[in-house]
Protein backbone atom coordinates (compact mmCIF):
# COMPACT_ATOMS: atom_id res chain seq x y z
CA UNK A 1 0.00 0.00 0.00
CA UNK A 2 1.34 3.40 -0.86
CA UNK A 3 2.01 5.98 1.85
CA UNK A 4 -1.05 7.73 3.20
CA UNK A 5 -1.00 11.40 2.32
CA UNK A 6 -2.59 13.33 5.12
CA UNK A 7 -4.97 16.26 4.81
CA UNK A 8 -5.81 15.32 1.22
CA UNK A 9 -8.18 12.99 -0.59
CA UNK A 10 -6.24 10.11 -2.01
CA UNK A 11 -7.62 7.90 -4.72
CA UNK A 12 -7.97 4.87 -2.49
CA UNK A 13 -9.97 6.83 0.08
CA UNK A 14 -12.19 8.95 -2.11
CA UNK A 15 -12.98 6.63 -4.96
CA UNK A 16 -13.14 3.12 -3.56
CA UNK A 17 -16.80 2.38 -3.30
CA UNK A 18 -18.26 0.10 -0.66
CA UNK A 19 -15.77 1.59 1.80
CA UNK A 20 -16.56 3.43 4.99
CA UNK A 21 -16.87 7.19 4.67
CA UNK A 22 -14.64 7.80 7.65
CA UNK A 23 -10.95 6.97 7.53
CA UNK A 24 -7.70 7.77 9.33
CA UNK A 25 -7.52 11.21 7.71
CA UNK A 26 -10.82 12.11 9.34
CA UNK A 27 -9.61 10.78 12.70
CA UNK A 28 -6.49 12.92 12.39
CA UNK A 29 -8.68 15.95 11.71
CA UNK A 30 -10.24 15.44 15.16
CA UNK A 31 -6.82 15.28 16.82
CA UNK A 32 -5.11 18.39 15.45
CA UNK A 33 -5.97 21.49 17.47
CA UNK A 34 -4.44 24.92 17.08
CA UNK A 35 -4.44 28.08 19.15
CA UNK A 36 -7.89 29.41 19.98
CA UNK A 37 -9.36 31.49 22.75
CA UNK A 38 -8.90 35.16 23.57
CA UNK A 39 -7.12 37.81 21.52
CA UNK A 40 -4.50 38.15 24.25
CA UNK A 41 -3.45 34.50 24.21
CA UNK A 42 -3.73 34.26 20.43
CA UNK A 43 -1.56 37.36 20.05
CA UNK A 44 1.10 35.56 22.09
CA UNK A 45 1.06 32.54 19.77
CA UNK A 46 -1.08 30.45 22.13
CA UNK A 47 1.81 30.32 24.64
CA UNK A 48 0.23 30.79 28.08
CA UNK A 49 0.56 27.47 29.86
CA UNK A 50 2.62 28.79 32.81
CA UNK A 51 1.03 32.23 33.19
CA UNK A 52 -2.67 31.73 33.84
CA UNK A 53 -5.21 34.40 34.62
CA UNK A 54 -6.88 34.13 31.19
CA UNK A 55 -9.98 32.09 30.39
CA UNK A 56 -8.18 30.47 27.42
CA UNK A 57 -6.04 28.52 29.88
CA UNK A 58 -9.04 26.32 30.68
CA UNK A 59 -8.22 24.54 27.41
CA UNK A 60 -4.41 24.75 27.85
CA UNK A 61 -3.42 24.35 31.52
CA UNK A 62 -6.44 24.47 33.86
CA UNK A 63 -4.16 25.47 36.76
CA UNK A 64 -4.25 28.92 35.17
CA UNK A 65 -7.71 29.43 36.67
CA UNK A 66 -6.12 29.33 40.13
CA UNK A 67 -4.20 32.53 39.32
CA UNK A 68 -7.43 34.54 39.19
CA UNK A 69 -8.08 37.02 42.00
CA UNK A 70 -11.42 38.38 40.78
CA UNK A 71 -14.50 37.46 38.75
CA UNK A 72 -14.22 37.96 35.00
CA UNK A 73 -16.33 37.72 31.83
CA UNK A 74 -14.91 37.73 28.29
CA UNK A 75 -16.21 37.41 24.73
CA UNK A 76 -14.13 37.16 21.53
CA UNK A 77 -15.67 37.51 18.06
CA UNK A 78 -13.35 36.51 15.21
CA UNK A 79 -13.00 36.91 11.45
CA UNK A 80 -11.15 34.15 9.60
CA UNK A 81 -9.63 34.75 6.17
CA UNK A 82 -8.18 31.82 4.24
CA UNK A 83 -6.19 32.15 1.01
CA UNK A 84 -5.14 28.99 -0.81
CA UNK A 85 -2.89 28.95 -3.87
CA UNK A 86 -2.65 25.85 -6.03
CA UNK A 87 -0.07 24.87 -8.63
CA UNK A 88 -1.23 22.21 -11.07
CA UNK A 89 0.63 21.30 -14.27
CA UNK A 90 2.19 24.77 -14.32
CA UNK A 91 -1.09 26.64 -13.73
CA UNK A 92 -1.59 28.71 -10.58
CA UNK A 93 -4.92 29.60 -9.00
CA UNK A 94 -5.70 31.52 -5.81
CA UNK A 95 -8.98 31.12 -3.95
CA UNK A 96 -10.20 32.55 -0.64
CA UNK A 97 -12.90 32.24 1.99
CA UNK A 98 -14.10 34.48 4.81
CA UNK A 99 -15.89 33.30 7.93
CA UNK A 100 -17.17 34.95 11.10
CA UNK A 101 -17.35 32.97 14.33
CA UNK A 102 -16.92 33.12 18.09
CA UNK A 103 -13.42 32.22 19.23
CA UNK A 104 -14.03 32.51 22.97
CA UNK A 105 -16.69 33.05 25.59
CA UNK A 106 -15.81 32.69 29.26
CA UNK A 107 -16.81 33.38 32.84
CA UNK A 108 -14.65 32.82 35.94
CA UNK A 109 -15.85 33.23 39.51
CA UNK A 110 -13.27 33.48 42.31
CA UNK A 111 -14.02 32.76 45.96
CA UNK A 112 -11.41 34.08 48.41
CA UNK A 113 -10.91 32.25 51.71
CA UNK A 114 -9.38 35.28 53.46
CA UNK A 115 -6.38 33.13 54.35
CA UNK A 116 -2.80 34.24 53.75
CA UNK A 117 -1.51 30.67 53.92
CA UNK A 118 -2.86 27.33 52.80
CA UNK A 119 -5.79 27.57 50.41
CA UNK A 120 -5.94 31.24 49.47
CA UNK A 121 -8.72 31.06 46.87
CA UNK A 122 -10.89 28.77 44.74
CA UNK A 123 -12.02 29.64 41.24
CA UNK A 124 -14.73 28.13 39.08
CA UNK A 125 -14.93 28.68 35.36
CA UNK A 126 -17.01 28.04 32.29
CA UNK A 127 -15.59 28.74 28.86
CA UNK A 128 -15.97 28.10 25.18
CA UNK A 129 -12.86 27.98 22.98
CA UNK A 130 -12.76 27.31 19.25
CA UNK A 131 -9.89 24.87 18.74
CA UNK A 132 -9.97 24.38 14.97
CA UNK A 133 -11.49 26.09 11.95
CA UNK A 134 -12.12 24.24 8.68
CA UNK A 135 -13.40 27.08 6.49
CA UNK A 136 -11.46 26.99 3.24
CA UNK A 137 -11.90 27.20 -0.52
CA UNK A 138 -9.36 25.55 -2.85
CA UNK A 139 -9.51 25.68 -6.64
CA UNK A 140 -7.20 23.60 -8.85
CA UNK A 141 -7.24 24.27 -12.58
CA UNK A 142 -5.44 23.55 -15.86
CA UNK A 143 -6.29 23.88 -19.53
CA UNK A 144 -3.81 21.24 -20.66
CA UNK A 145 -4.60 17.98 -18.86
CA UNK A 146 -2.80 14.86 -20.06
CA UNK A 147 -5.00 12.37 -18.20
CA UNK A 148 -8.47 12.21 -16.67
CA UNK A 149 -10.30 11.27 -13.50
CA UNK A 150 -12.06 8.77 -15.77
CA UNK A 151 -8.73 6.98 -16.23
CA UNK A 152 -8.67 6.56 -12.47
CA UNK A 153 -12.18 5.09 -12.46
CA UNK A 154 -11.37 2.65 -15.26
CA UNK A 155 -8.00 1.64 -13.77
CA UNK A 156 -9.53 0.91 -10.39
CA UNK A 157 -12.29 -1.26 -11.85
CA UNK A 158 -9.89 -3.17 -14.08
CA UNK A 159 -7.60 -3.82 -11.14
CA UNK A 160 -10.32 -5.06 -8.82
CA UNK A 161 -12.74 -7.08 -10.95
CA UNK A 162 -12.73 -10.55 -12.48
CA UNK A 163 -11.63 -10.10 -16.07
CA UNK A 164 -13.17 -13.47 -17.06
CA UNK A 165 -16.72 -12.22 -16.58
CA UNK A 166 -18.98 -11.57 -19.53
CA UNK A 167 -20.04 -8.02 -20.34
CA UNK A 168 -23.44 -8.55 -18.68
CA UNK A 169 -21.86 -10.10 -15.58
CA UNK A 170 -19.21 -7.39 -15.48
CA UNK A 171 -21.84 -4.65 -15.59
CA UNK A 172 -23.86 -6.29 -12.83
CA UNK A 173 -20.77 -6.67 -10.61
CA UNK A 174 -19.84 -3.06 -11.24
CA UNK A 175 -23.26 -1.79 -10.16
CA UNK A 176 -23.24 -3.94 -7.02
CA UNK A 177 -19.67 -3.51 -5.77
CA UNK A 178 -18.49 -0.17 -7.16
CA UNK A 179 -21.41 2.29 -7.20
CA UNK A 180 -19.16 5.36 -7.64
CA UNK A 181 -17.47 3.94 -10.74
CA UNK A 182 -20.86 2.62 -11.89
CA UNK A 183 -22.08 6.23 -12.10
CA UNK A 184 -19.42 6.95 -14.70
CA UNK A 185 -20.45 3.84 -16.63
CA UNK A 186 -24.18 4.59 -16.40
CA UNK A 187 -23.58 8.12 -17.70
CA UNK A 188 -21.35 6.82 -20.56
CA UNK A 189 -18.22 8.59 -19.33
CA UNK A 190 -16.44 5.23 -19.24
CA UNK A 191 -17.11 2.30 -21.55
CA UNK A 192 -16.55 -1.47 -21.63
CA UNK A 193 -14.52 -3.29 -24.28
CA UNK A 194 -15.72 -6.89 -24.51
CA UNK A 195 -12.75 -7.89 -26.67
CA UNK A 196 -10.20 -7.00 -23.99
CA UNK A 197 -12.60 -7.41 -21.04
CA UNK A 198 -11.66 -3.97 -19.74
CA UNK A 199 -13.14 -0.56 -19.01
CA UNK A 200 -11.75 2.67 -20.48
CA UNK A 201 -12.58 6.38 -20.37
CA UNK A 202 -14.34 8.17 -23.19
CA UNK A 203 -11.42 10.59 -23.45
CA UNK A 204 -9.10 7.63 -23.97
CA UNK A 205 -11.38 6.25 -26.71
CA UNK A 206 -11.30 9.48 -28.69
CA UNK A 207 -7.79 10.58 -27.79
CA UNK A 208 -9.19 13.92 -26.65
CA UNK A 209 -6.71 14.66 -23.89
CA UNK A 210 -5.66 18.25 -23.44
CA UNK A 211 -9.04 18.98 -21.87
CA UNK A 212 -9.51 21.57 -19.14
CA UNK A 213 -9.77 20.33 -15.56
CA UNK A 214 -11.06 22.19 -12.54
CA UNK A 215 -11.46 20.90 -9.02
CA UNK A 216 -13.16 23.08 -6.41
CA UNK A 217 -13.00 22.01 -2.76
CA UNK A 218 -15.21 23.88 -0.31
CA UNK A 219 -14.89 23.03 3.38
CA UNK A 220 -16.55 24.57 6.40
CA UNK A 221 -17.04 23.94 10.11
CA UNK A 222 -14.79 23.69 13.13
CA UNK A 223 -14.12 22.15 16.53
CA UNK A 224 -15.39 23.92 19.63
CA UNK A 225 -14.83 23.00 23.26
CA UNK A 226 -16.99 23.82 26.27
CA UNK A 227 -14.87 23.79 29.43
CA UNK A 228 -16.01 23.33 33.02
CA UNK A 229 -13.12 24.04 35.38
CA UNK A 230 -12.13 24.34 39.01
CA UNK A 231 -8.80 25.51 40.36
CA UNK A 232 -7.12 26.83 43.46
CA UNK A 233 -4.28 28.87 44.88
CA UNK A 234 -2.12 27.52 47.70
CA UNK A 235 0.24 29.95 49.47
CA UNK A 236 0.36 32.12 46.33
CA UNK A 237 3.06 29.71 45.14
CA UNK A 238 1.24 26.62 43.89
CA UNK A 239 -1.77 26.65 41.59
CA UNK A 240 -3.80 23.63 40.53
CA UNK A 241 -6.78 23.00 38.30
CA UNK A 242 -8.92 20.49 36.44
CA UNK A 243 -11.16 20.83 33.40
CA UNK A 244 -13.84 18.69 31.85
CA UNK A 245 -13.99 19.49 28.15
CA UNK A 246 -17.00 18.75 25.96
CA UNK A 247 -16.12 19.08 22.28
CA UNK A 248 -18.35 19.30 19.27
CA UNK A 249 -17.32 18.97 15.63
CA UNK A 250 -18.95 19.95 12.40
CA UNK A 251 -17.09 19.32 9.14
CA UNK A 252 -18.57 19.54 5.67
CA UNK A 253 -16.70 19.18 2.39
CA UNK A 254 -18.08 19.48 -1.13
CA UNK A 255 -15.70 18.59 -3.96
CA UNK A 256 -16.64 19.36 -7.56
CA UNK A 257 -14.42 17.90 -10.27
CA UNK A 258 -15.15 19.14 -13.80
CA UNK A 259 -13.47 18.27 -17.09
CA UNK A 260 -14.33 19.96 -20.39
CA UNK A 261 -13.25 18.74 -23.82
CA UNK A 262 -12.13 21.87 -25.65
CA UNK A 263 -11.21 20.04 -28.87
CA UNK A 264 -13.14 21.72 -31.68
CA UNK A 265 -12.86 18.62 -33.90
CA UNK A 266 -14.93 16.45 -31.60
CA UNK A 267 -17.78 14.49 -33.15
CA UNK A 268 -21.39 14.51 -31.96
CA UNK A 269 -21.05 11.30 -29.98
CA UNK A 270 -17.96 12.45 -28.08
CA UNK A 271 -18.08 13.42 -24.42
CA UNK A 272 -18.19 17.21 -24.09
CA UNK A 273 -17.82 17.58 -20.32
CA UNK A 274 -18.58 15.90 -17.04
CA UNK A 275 -18.87 16.92 -13.39
CA UNK A 276 -18.24 14.53 -10.53
CA UNK A 277 -19.30 15.72 -7.06
CA UNK A 278 -18.37 14.28 -3.69
CA UNK A 279 -20.40 15.35 -0.66
CA UNK A 280 -19.08 14.52 2.81
CA UNK A 281 -20.23 15.60 6.26
CA UNK A 282 -18.99 14.64 9.71
CA UNK A 283 -20.64 15.60 12.99
CA UNK A 284 -20.03 14.44 16.52
CA UNK A 285 -19.28 15.18 20.14
CA UNK A 286 -16.49 14.19 22.46
CA UNK A 287 -15.40 14.26 26.09
CA UNK A 288 -11.97 14.79 27.64
CA UNK A 289 -10.36 15.80 30.93
CA UNK A 290 -7.38 17.99 31.73
CA UNK A 291 -5.36 18.45 34.88
CA UNK A 292 -2.57 20.89 35.49
CA UNK A 293 -0.29 22.61 37.96
CA UNK A 294 1.73 25.82 38.09
CA UNK A 295 4.47 26.48 40.62
CA UNK A 296 6.07 29.85 41.35
CA UNK A 297 9.45 29.10 42.99
CA UNK A 298 10.50 32.76 42.75
CA UNK A 299 8.58 35.89 41.83
CA UNK A 300 9.79 36.12 38.24
CA UNK A 301 9.48 32.41 37.29
CA UNK A 302 6.47 30.15 36.80
CA UNK A 303 6.65 26.51 35.71
CA UNK A 304 3.59 24.71 34.36
CA UNK A 305 2.69 21.12 33.57
CA UNK A 306 -0.60 19.83 32.13
CA UNK A 307 -1.96 16.54 30.85
CA UNK A 308 -4.88 16.21 28.45
CA UNK A 309 -6.58 12.84 28.20
CA UNK A 310 -7.59 11.61 24.76
CA UNK A 311 -10.91 12.96 23.53
CA UNK A 312 -13.46 10.17 23.20
CA UNK A 313 -15.65 10.99 20.21
CA UNK A 314 -18.91 9.62 18.92
CA UNK A 315 -19.02 10.53 15.24
CA UNK A 316 -21.56 10.29 12.43
CA UNK A 317 -20.51 10.64 8.78
CA UNK A 318 -22.70 11.00 5.70
CA UNK A 319 -21.57 10.92 2.08
CA UNK A 320 -22.95 10.61 -1.43
CA UNK A 321 -21.77 11.26 -4.99
CA UNK A 322 -23.30 12.58 -8.19
CA UNK A 323 -22.25 12.44 -11.84
CA UNK A 324 -23.35 14.64 -14.75
CA UNK A 325 -22.22 14.16 -18.38
CA UNK A 326 -22.90 16.21 -21.52
CA UNK A 327 -22.23 15.04 -25.08
CA UNK A 328 -21.78 17.09 -28.24
CA UNK A 329 -24.97 15.63 -29.72
CA UNK A 330 -26.97 17.22 -26.89
CA UNK A 331 -27.41 14.07 -24.77
CA UNK A 332 -27.14 14.56 -21.00
CA UNK A 333 -27.00 11.88 -18.32
CA UNK A 334 -27.06 12.05 -14.52
CA UNK A 335 -26.64 9.50 -11.75
CA UNK A 336 -26.39 9.54 -7.97
CA UNK A 337 -25.27 7.10 -5.30
CA UNK A 338 -27.26 6.32 -2.18
CA UNK A 339 -26.55 8.36 0.94
CA UNK A 340 -24.16 6.38 3.14
CA UNK A 341 -24.36 7.07 6.87
CA UNK A 342 -22.01 5.53 9.45
CA UNK A 343 -21.57 5.81 13.20
CA UNK A 344 -18.20 5.22 14.81
CA UNK A 345 -16.11 5.96 17.89
CA UNK A 346 -12.76 7.74 17.71
CA UNK A 347 -10.17 8.07 20.47
CA UNK A 348 -7.74 10.88 19.75
CA UNK A 349 -4.22 11.19 21.10
CA UNK A 350 -3.43 12.50 24.58
CA UNK A 351 -1.24 15.55 25.11
CA UNK A 352 1.42 16.65 27.62
CA UNK A 353 2.26 20.35 27.93
CA UNK A 354 5.34 21.66 29.76
CA UNK A 355 5.61 25.43 30.16
CA UNK A 356 7.93 28.08 31.51
CA UNK A 357 6.81 31.65 32.15
CA UNK A 358 8.80 34.72 33.10
CA UNK A 359 7.26 37.77 34.76
CA UNK A 360 9.48 40.85 34.58
CA UNK A 361 7.86 43.06 37.21
CA UNK A 362 5.12 45.13 35.55
CA UNK A 363 7.06 45.41 32.31
CA UNK A 364 6.79 42.13 30.40
CA UNK A 365 5.60 38.53 30.26
CA UNK A 366 7.31 35.70 28.36
CA UNK A 367 6.04 32.15 27.96
CA UNK A 368 7.30 28.99 26.26
CA UNK A 369 5.00 25.97 25.78
CA UNK A 370 6.21 22.56 24.63
CA UNK A 371 3.52 20.05 23.68
CA UNK A 372 4.05 16.34 23.05
CA UNK A 373 1.45 14.49 20.96
CA UNK A 374 1.57 10.88 19.74
CA UNK A 375 -0.75 10.60 16.74
CA UNK A 376 -0.01 6.89 16.34
CA UNK A 377 -2.25 6.21 19.37
CA UNK A 378 -5.40 7.37 17.57
CA UNK A 379 -7.92 4.54 17.47
CA UNK A 380 -11.18 3.98 15.58
CA UNK A 381 -13.94 1.45 16.16
CA UNK A 382 -17.58 0.69 15.36
CA UNK A 383 -20.05 -2.02 16.30
CA UNK A 384 -20.47 -3.18 12.70
CA UNK A 385 -16.94 -2.58 11.38
CA UNK A 386 -13.54 -3.34 12.87
CA UNK A 387 -11.49 -0.52 11.31
CA UNK A 388 -8.56 -2.96 11.45
CA UNK A 389 -6.95 -1.64 8.25
CA UNK A 390 -7.41 2.00 9.28
CA UNK A 391 -5.94 1.43 12.75
CA UNK A 392 -2.99 -0.43 11.22
CA UNK A 393 -2.41 2.48 8.84
CA UNK A 394 -2.50 4.89 11.78
CA UNK A 395 0.17 2.92 13.64
CA UNK A 396 2.34 2.52 10.55
CA UNK A 397 2.11 6.05 9.18
CA UNK A 398 1.38 8.44 12.05
CA UNK A 399 4.04 9.38 14.55
CA UNK A 400 4.82 11.10 17.82
CA UNK A 401 5.65 14.77 17.35
CA UNK A 402 5.83 18.08 19.18
CA UNK A 403 4.36 21.57 19.04
CA UNK A 404 6.32 24.60 20.22
CA UNK A 405 4.78 27.96 21.13
CA UNK A 406 6.59 31.16 22.08
CA UNK A 407 4.93 34.36 23.25
CA UNK A 408 5.78 37.72 24.81
CA UNK A 409 3.86 40.73 26.13
CA UNK A 410 5.41 44.15 26.75
CA UNK A 411 3.51 46.59 28.98
CA UNK A 412 3.40 50.36 28.73
CA UNK A 413 1.22 51.41 31.62
CA UNK A 414 -2.33 50.27 30.85
CA UNK A 415 -1.37 49.31 27.29
CA UNK A 416 0.40 46.22 25.96
CA UNK A 417 2.05 44.99 22.78
CA UNK A 418 2.23 41.24 22.08
CA UNK A 419 3.89 38.83 19.68
CA UNK A 420 4.19 35.07 19.25
CA UNK A 421 5.25 32.12 17.13
CA UNK A 422 3.96 28.57 16.88
CA UNK A 423 5.31 25.43 15.25
CA UNK A 424 3.08 22.36 14.86
CA UNK A 425 4.96 19.24 13.82
CA UNK A 426 3.95 16.93 11.00
CA UNK A 427 2.02 13.83 12.13
CA UNK A 428 3.16 11.85 9.07
CA UNK A 429 6.24 9.64 9.36
CA UNK A 430 6.90 9.93 5.66
CA UNK A 431 6.25 13.62 5.06
CA UNK A 432 7.76 16.30 7.27
CA UNK A 433 6.32 19.02 4.99
CA UNK A 434 2.92 18.69 6.70
CA UNK A 435 4.00 20.95 9.54
CA UNK A 436 2.38 24.33 10.25
CA UNK A 437 3.96 27.64 11.23
CA UNK A 438 2.01 30.45 12.83
CA UNK A 439 2.93 34.09 13.48
CA UNK A 440 0.96 36.28 15.88
CA UNK A 441 0.70 39.78 17.23
CA UNK A 442 -1.64 41.99 19.18
CA UNK A 443 -2.43 45.09 21.21
CA UNK A 444 -4.33 45.53 24.45
CA UNK A 445 -5.69 47.95 27.01
CA UNK A 446 -6.42 46.88 30.59
CA UNK A 447 -8.20 49.21 32.98
CA UNK A 448 -9.37 48.54 36.51
CA UNK A 449 -12.68 46.88 35.58
CA UNK A 450 -12.57 46.72 31.79
CA UNK A 451 -10.14 45.50 29.15
CA UNK A 452 -10.06 45.17 25.38
CA UNK A 453 -7.56 43.23 23.27
CA UNK A 454 -6.90 42.88 19.56
CA UNK A 455 -5.03 39.94 18.10
CA UNK A 456 -3.96 38.55 14.74
CA UNK A 457 -2.43 35.23 13.80
CA UNK A 458 -1.30 33.84 10.44
CA UNK A 459 -1.01 30.06 9.99
CA UNK A 460 0.92 28.75 6.98
CA UNK A 461 0.67 25.18 5.67
CA UNK A 462 1.97 23.48 2.53
CA UNK A 463 0.67 20.14 1.33
CA UNK A 464 0.05 17.97 -1.71
CA UNK A 465 -3.46 17.23 -2.95
CA UNK A 466 -3.94 14.09 -5.05
CA UNK A 467 -6.75 14.56 -7.56
CA UNK A 468 -6.77 10.94 -8.70
CA UNK A 469 -4.55 7.96 -9.55
CA UNK A 470 -4.47 5.65 -12.54
CA UNK A 471 -2.46 2.76 -13.95
CA UNK A 472 -0.12 3.33 -16.88
CA UNK A 473 2.33 0.69 -18.16
CA UNK A 474 1.63 -1.39 -15.03
CA UNK A 475 2.71 1.51 -12.79
CA UNK A 476 0.62 3.67 -10.51
CA UNK A 477 0.53 7.37 -11.47
CA UNK A 478 -0.60 10.03 -8.99
CA UNK A 479 -1.94 13.30 -10.39
CA UNK A 480 -0.98 15.90 -7.77
CA UNK A 481 -1.31 19.59 -7.08
CA UNK A 482 0.80 21.63 -4.65
CA UNK A 483 -1.21 23.76 -2.22
CA UNK A 484 -0.04 26.72 -0.14
CA UNK A 485 -2.66 27.60 2.47
CA UNK A 486 -2.55 30.77 4.59
CA UNK A 487 -5.18 31.42 7.25
CA UNK A 488 -5.40 34.76 9.00
CA UNK A 489 -7.52 35.32 12.10
CA UNK A 490 -8.58 38.73 13.40
CA UNK A 491 -9.76 38.69 17.02
CA UNK A 492 -11.19 41.23 19.45
CA UNK A 493 -11.74 40.37 23.10
CA UNK A 494 -13.90 42.49 25.37
CA UNK A 495 -13.70 41.70 29.09
CA UNK A 496 -15.13 42.88 32.39
CA UNK A 497 -13.85 42.34 35.94
CA UNK A 498 -16.08 42.32 38.98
Amino acid sequence: MKTIKLLIFTFLFLYTSASFAQNETDALRLSQNYSGGTARVTGMGGAFGALGGDVSTLSINPAGIGVYRSTEFTITPTINVNNSKSNFLGSNYTDSKYAFNLSNLGYVFTLKTQNDKGLVSLSFGFGYNRLADFNKNVTIQTNAANSSLLDGFASFINGNTDQTLSEKEQTSALQKNYPIQAMAYNTYAINYDSASNSFFSDFDRTGQYGQSQMRQINTKGGIGEYDFSIGGNINNMFYFGATMGVQNIYYEEITNHNEYNININSSDRDLKDFTFTDNFKMTGSGLNFKIGAIIKPVDFLRLGLAWHTPTFYSVTTESYNTMLTNFYNGDQYTDKTDINSYNSDVRTSSKIIASAGFVIKQLALIDIDYEHVDYSTIHMRADDYSYANENTNIQNNFKSTYNLKLGAEFKFGDFAVRGGYGFYGSPDKNNSDLSTNSYSGGLGYRGENFFIDFGYTLAQTKYTHTLYSYIQNNANVDVNSKINSNTGRYLMTVGFKF
